[in-house]
C-alpha cells in the first residue's frame, strides 16, 4: 500500500481548520500547521509559525499536499515555496460571484478583485509549477460556535429578542457546516477526478434569508420578533451608526437579504461524495 503524502495546513487554527486537522488525524495523515498562534494539532501534526515555513533551512518534503485555509490572495506570493508539491487544494469562497453589481461598498468590491485575481493568479503558479490544484468555494460557512456570521445573529436574538429584516428577506442560502468543508477538503486529497477543477461547496439545502433566521432563532430558543422594515430605512440606520463609529458592517448587507446567493454544486457532491447537512443550526448554552 503506497504511503500517505505529508500534508501542510496553512491556517489550522482557521474556523475550517478545528474540524479539518481531526478528519485528516483520523484518516492516518500526518505533516505540519502553520499559523499565526499556537494550536492543538493532535498527535500527527506539529505545529510551524508562518516565519518558520519562510526560513532558508526548512523544506518542503517532496510530494506533499498544500491545504490552504488562508484567504487566498495570501497564497500566490508564496507559491514557489511549495514546488515539489503533489498537489494544491486552497479555500476560496462564492463571494467571488454574490457580492456583484454597482450597489457594492469599497471594502467589498475590494473582496471581490481580490479573490477573482489571486484564485487566477493561483491556477497560472500551478500550471507553471505542474502542481494540480482543487480550487473550493464554499458558501455561508457556520459552525454555531466559532463562525463570525450565524453565530454574529444569534447574539443579535438573544440580546435584543428581535432581528430585522429587509423587505420579504426572500434572497436564497445555502449555509454550509465548517465540518462538511473539511469533508469536501479530505475527499479532495489525491483525488484525481478534482485536479485542476473550481467547484462550488454548498449546505445540503437552499432556504431563503427569511427562513434562515427563523431557525436561527428557534434553535436559540428566544420567542423572536423577525420585522420587515424597507432596505432604504435599513441602509439609512446602518450608514447613520457608521458614521458615529458604532458598527463596521456594511448597509450592503440589508440589499443582500433579498439576493440569491445559491449555487450549484452538484459537481463537488458528485465528485467528492459529498452529502451535506441541512441547516439546522445547534447552539451551546
Amino acid at each position: 500500500m503506497e504511503d500517505k503524502p505529508q500534508i501542510l495546513v496553512l491556517g489550522g487554527g482557521s474556523l475550517v481548520g478545528h474540524y479539518l486537522l481531526p478528519l485528516l488525524t483520523e484518516k492516518g495523515y500526518r505533516g505540519y500547521v502553520v499559523s499565526r498562534k499556537r494550536v492543538d494539532t493532535g498527535t500527527n501534526f506539529a505545529w510551524l509559525s508562518s516565519q518558520d515555513v519562510q526560513a532558508a533551512s526548512w523544506h518542503l518534503q517532496a510530494r506533499a499536499v498544500i491545504i490552504s485555509l488562508w484567504p487566498i490572495w495570501l497564497l500566490p506570493p508564496v507559491m514557489t515555496q511549495f514546488l515539489g508539491a503533489s498537489q494544491l487544494i486552497a479555500l476560496s469562497s462564492t463571494s467571488l460571484f454574490g457580492k456583484a453589481g454597482d450597489h457594492l461598498d469599497p471594502e467589498e468590491q475590494d473582496l471581490v478583485k481580490n479573490l477573482s485575481v489571486a484564485e487566477n493568479q493561483v491556477r497560472i503558479s500551478c500550471e507553471t509549477f505542474r502542481i494540480p490544484y482543487t480550487i473550493l468555494r464554499p458558501t455561508l460557512i457556520y459552525d454555531c460556535v466559532y463562525d463570525h456570521s450565524i453565530t454574529f445573529i444569534a447574539n443579535i436574538i438573544r440580546k435584543f429578542g428581535f432581528f430585522l429584516v429587509s423587505g420579504t428577506a426572500a434572497g436564497l442560502r445555502q449555509p454550509v457546516h465548517a465540518q462538511d468543508v473539511a469533508i469536501a477538503i479530505a475527499n479532495s486529497i489525491a483525488n484525481g477526478r478534482v485536479f485542476n477543477k473550481s467547484l462550488n461547496v454548498a449546505g445540503g439545502e437552499t432556504i431563503t434569508y427569511f427562513t434562515m433566521i427563523r431557525r436561527v432563532s428557534e434553535s436559540v430558543g428566544k420567542n423572536v420578533h423577525i420585522i420587515r422594515c424597507p432596505t432604504f430605512i435599513l441602509r439609512g440606520m446602518l450608514q447613520f451608526m457608521r458614521l458615529v463609529g458604532a458598527t463596521t458592517l456594511s448597509p450592503s448587507l440589508f440589499d443582500r437579504m433579498n439576493q440569491d446567493l445559491a449555487y450549484d454544486s452538484r459537481e463537488a457532491e458528485e465528485l467528492l461524495d459529498l452529502h451535506a447537512r441541512d441547516f439546522m443550526p445547534e447552539f451551546k448554552e
